[in-house]
């Protein structure tokens, strides 16, 4: 076959069929994956949970979305804050990106993720001083200079003095540690080598594009980082039909890691220029002569761009007439690259008029004027919100096609959207909702957005938006002009498991965002706002969007644009609008947070197992929100039940809480509450779903520890007899990492690796075994702790990946062990460290001959494995529940003090000087006392 290769390629990406199937309805691009893959790595829910606390600690009032595990917004109070945007956002990424995202600061590059490529992007024009309310900070990840694929954090900071950041987008894969192997450069691919498979394909193709990236994953999964190219193929697939792909493949063997279809079809509708459709199809619609804004005349090869009003002004030196050549295209768009052009004469200083299109023309003629005029139309539309958006504010000739070979569809494939001629029961689909749609799709390429889904729900969008009815391409169909091939009143609501409760296609999943579009834009009208405010924050929230989903995090973008205190969660000005109407799909805006929560003393992280914890807890209202009432605290016990108990109000805003007595060792998670008027907030913002924790004990002992700084005592390796490297030694892994090794240690400088060393060291040929020595766990409290790294796919180059284990497990005999844990094949084998906690009376009996051992393999196809232990030890819980009789006072000795109080309860029967319970205190009480004089606290 002919292979074309080009250094740069346009940004391609595909629109499934509006209305009938088209190519299988397409679906979700393929990830080659397996299903374990795509769930994504476990990220160790403590490091999770303690770097999102962390921050909600720094900045009270925050609060999250997740997305398949992954971090996916942050909103409410603002928590950074700058010299300008760029300072702002720069400053949250610097604070921020190890604990929440997991890679380090200088990994995000000042690269906007929407084509154009500008770090900051301005959002929301006033349109009386075309100032931007807000300021779209965009970040692309990167690893030893190459971009993780479909991979960007957008920081939205209010363009106001302190440029207080408000809310942060992300789509962040875990990278687990992974290092790009080096060699790979632009330059240095090899086209034979990276699309063998794709090429197989296509009768003929250009390729385009090309990139090396690093792959995590697609569309918010994150499944094993490993070194890809990404590049586009365009040509002619095996039936000879135009075709366009995207891929993602192994850079030495073309194996397809990541294909995505780059046509994007939609069922759609079109009207005409000049002599042009009013609305719906032509066979619906009526024919009307308008002008054409920005229409291209030439004279003598020099252009002249007409005005809004389609007026050219053409200087004419002379006294004699003027030939114009009038184009069927604009500034902006290209129609069929001049078909349907015209020409007048005009005398000078003399006004003449030029139609593209004369009156009750066919179909196919009046198809230039619709497309262009409705192009026009949507484009204009979206920069009267935002005059700097993506691409398209300065975007010309941006291609037309009509007529193109077919019926009963319309798509856009990333350079161009393309209208189909009348056939098959289907009119000319060049008309009015059909062009806003698929300009649509070019609205959210631009913007650096996902399809699918969100692609579709966004295109009807458009048109629900600009002519102001939820039918959508009306007359789609032949002799069918009262009804569209969908609407945005519709029944559809969010489905977490199948994206819409009408079904799980990507049209059908799109009636979920143009649905609730439709909805606010009522609630808006039924209060008396104008239908601009949901216009505005719709467009200007399509740069902010990640990946292809539609969930709530949509109507958080939306109230962040609509805030206009820098805080969303103490409500916004069209909060009640935006949040019902999203809720009549299932997607209400979170809930407020009228009140703020403050812990003046700190929180509790330990409770005394007998006695419990108090702690002052202050609850302020926000604003003019009514006082706190119902101030409660919820706790449960190992994660039992909720219950939950009424907080003692010590006068004004100021609270006492209690946690009670557990048992011993026991994990109390525990959040706060109280209505604001009747609406309930609580902290952490999000509870239950995130919730403060504290451990009952009231000691912690360390009864082993060893982090391998120094040596390695009693400690056994044991390697299997075929084994012929990779076995466990202590080593300082720094400067080693070439295939998957650690890049360091977790703690200090040395810990347990197999086989340390620059090169090819990984295990090969059976098992290396590594066991502690006899450890005393006879606390029924004893908990291991230990962080272990496994990488079974050469940091992402090896042969065989995925498929061996890493076992680790326990004994209390030495003769019969208990599995710990099994790490692998996929799940936190690509690299990383991570923390992990265990209670030994789970698996295994309390003795004083506690061993772990740990086992790493190559048994299968020749991989290469690489595995790691650092920070081992043992910890004990221990609960001192004995009393010391006679220390009323709880200074922990019996004395002086504790006799005078004894005194004072002279007679009195409840009373804790009755030391033997009988009568009143008495005499046998100051017996009982001064058996224990002078004992102290064990």
């Amino acid at each position: 076959m002919l292979i074309k290769s080009l250094s740069i390629a346009a940004m391609m990406l595909a629109v499934p069929a509006l209305g009938t199937a088209s190519m299988a309805d397409r679906g979700t691009p393929v990830d080659k994956t397996t299903r374990t893959a795509l769930a994504g790595p476990t990220t160790p829910i403590d490091d999770v949970h303690q770097g999102w606390m962390s921050f909600m600690d720094q900045h009270p009032g925050v609060a999250r979305t997740m997305r398949m595990g992954r971090l996916e917004r942050i909103y409410g109070a603002a928590f950074s804050e700058g010299d300008h945007a760029s300072d702002s956002a720069g400053r949250f990424v610097e604070e921020n990106a190890e604990r929440l995202f997991g890679i380090q600061p200088e990994q995000f590059l000042p690269i906007g993720p929407w084509l154009s490529q500008e770090h900051v992007l301005p959002l929301v024009t006033d349109p009386v001083t075309g100032d931007a309310k807000f300021m779209l900070v965009g970040y692309v990840p990167h690893v030893d200079g190459t971009p993780v694929f479909d991979a960007a954090i957008r920081v939205l900071v209010r363009n106001e003095p302190g440029f207080p950041t408000v809310l942060v987008s992300a789509q962040v894969p875990d990278l687990g540690g992974f290092e790009m192997p080096g060699g790979l450069l632009p330059g240095g691919l090899d086209a034979d080598r990276f699309a063998a498979e794709a090429r197989t394909r296509f009768q003929d193709a250009e390729i385009s594009g090309i990139r090396p990236v690093v792959f995590a994953g697609s569309d918010g999964t994150s499944v094993p980082p490993r070194a890809g190219v990404d590049f586009t193929m365009t040509g002619s697939d095996a039936d000879g039909a135009y075709t366009k792909w995207r891929f993602v493949a192994d850079p030495a063997t073309g194996e397809i890691i990541h294909e995505q279809n780059e046509i994007l079809h939609a069922d759609v509708n079109v009207q005409v220029m000049a002599n042009r459709t009013n609305e719906f199809s032509m066979e619906c619609g009526i024919e009307i002569i308008a002008p054409l804004p920005h229409a291209r005349v030439t004279v003598g090869g020099t252009v002249y761009v007409a005005n809004e009003q389609g007026i050219a002004t053409i200087p004419n030196s002379g006294s004699g007439s003027v030939t114009a050549n009038v184009e069927a295209r604009t500034r902006w768009f290209n129609v069929d690259n001049g078909a349907g052009d015209t020409s007048v004469t005009v005398p000078s200083g003399g006004n003449g008029t030029a139609v593209i299109n004369f009156a009750n023309a066919s179909d196919t003629q009046r198809a230039y004027a619709n497309t262009i005029f409705f192009a026009e139309e949507v484009r204009n539309f979206t920069l009267q919100y935002n005059s700097s958006y993506p691409v398209i504010s300065n975007q010309e000739n941006f291609t037309i096609n009509t007529g193109v070979s077919g019926t009963c569809n319309a798509y856009y494939d990333g350079g161009s959207i393309n209208f189909y001629n009348a056939g098959g029961s289907c009119a000319n689909t060049a008309f009015d909702v059909i062009v806003h749609h698929e300009y649509g799709h070019h609205l959210v390429n631009t913007a650096g957005s996902g399809q699918q889904s969100y692609g579709e729900g966004a295109g009807d969008c458009c048109g629900v938006l600009i002519t102001g009815d939820p039918r959508l391409a009306v007359g789609f169909y032949q002799n069918q002009c009262n009804e569209g091939i969908r609407n945005a009143d519709n029944n559809c609501s969010y489905s977490p498991s199948g994206c819409s409760s009408c079904g799980s296609a990507i049209h059908t999943c799109g009636q979920v965002l143009s649905g609730m579009v439709w909805e606010i834009r009522e609630q808006l009208i039924a209060a008396g706002k104008p239908t601009s405010i949901i216009e505005s924050h719709f467009f200007n929230s399509i740069p902010m969007h990640n990946g292809s989903a539609i969930n709530e995090a949509i109507v958080i973008d939306w109230l962040t644009l609509d805030d206009d205190n820098g805080n969303i969660l103490d409500g916004t000005p069209n909060y009640a609008q935006i949040s019902a109407g999203a809720g009549v799909k299932g997607l209400p805006g979170p809930d407020l947070q009228l009140l703020v929560f403050e812990f003046p003393d700190g929180r509790p992280n330990t409770i005394d197992p007998a006695n419990g914890v108090t702690f002052t807890v202050d609850v302020l209202p926000l604003g003019d929100n009514p006082t706190p009432s119902n101030a409660r605290i919820y706790f449960r016990e190992n994660g039992s039940v909720w219950q939950n108990q009424i907080m003692q109000n010590q006068g004004g805003n100021s609270y006492l809480a209690t946690l009670p007595a557990a048992e011993c060792g026991a994990t109390i998670d525990w959040y706060v509450s109280a209505n604001s008027g009747s609406t309930p907030v609580s902290s952490p913002t999000n509870a239950p779903g995130d919730t403060y924790t504290a451990l009952s004990v009231t000691d912690i002992v360390i009864g082993y520890e060893d982090d391998f700084e120094k040596t390695i005592s009693g400690w056994v390796v044991t390697n299997d007899p075929g084994l012929t490297s990779g076995g466990w030694e202590r080593g300082n892994p720094n400067g080693t990492s070439t295939r998957g090794e650690p890049e360091a240690a977790y703690e200090g400088d040395f810990c347990l690796v197999t086989e340390n060393g620059n090169g090819n060291f990984d295990i090969d040929g059976g098992c290396t075994t590594i066991t502690t020595p006899l450890i005393d766990a006879t606390d029924p409290g004893s908990i291991i702790k230990y962080a272990r790294w496994y990488d079974n796919t050469g940091a992402g180059t090896g042969a065989d990946p995925n498929n061996d284990l890493f076992t680790i497990e326990i004994t209390d005999d030495g003769l019969n062990w208990t599995e710990l844990e099994v790490v692998g094949p996929v799940a936190q084998s690509s690299g990383g460290w991570y923390l992990v906690s265990l209670r030994v009376s789970d698996f295994v009996e309390n003795t004083d001959a506690v061993q772990v051992r740990f086992q790493a393999c190559d048994l299968n196809d020749g991989s290469v494995v690489e595995a790691a232990i650092d920070a081992f030890k043992v910890e004990a819980i221990q609960c001192d529940t004995d009393e010391l009789v006679g220390d009323f006072n709880g200074d922990c000795i019996v004395d002086g003090e504790d006799f005078g109080f004894l005194l004072t309860q002279w007679g009195l029967t409840d009373s804790p000087a009755n030391l033997d319970g009988v009568g009143g205190v008495d005499g046998s009480d100051v017996g009982v006392f001064f058996t224990n004089f002078g004992n102290t606290c064990p």
